[in-house]
């Protein structure tokens, strides 16, 4: 039953990442020049400036 659980939880995130990449990619074609806050809550976006951040450090 756990095994079934894990599975679950993982097709949901599969889906809720699924439906946002979707939706980024139809609101870029629209509308090119949309603040990422559209979609992004303010946690999301200081999670990705720092993983930016790291990459750019690894990249030097």
């Amino acid at each position: 039953m756990q095994r079934a659980d894990r599975q679950h939880l993982v097709i949901t995130l599969y889906m809720v990442t699924a439906w946002r990449i979707l939706l980024m990619t139809l609101l870029g074609r629209i509308e090119p020049g949309l603040p990422a806050d559209i979609i992004f809550s303010d946690m999301e976006l200081d999670v990705l400036r720092v993983y930016a951040r790291l990459q750019r450090a690894r990249a030097h």
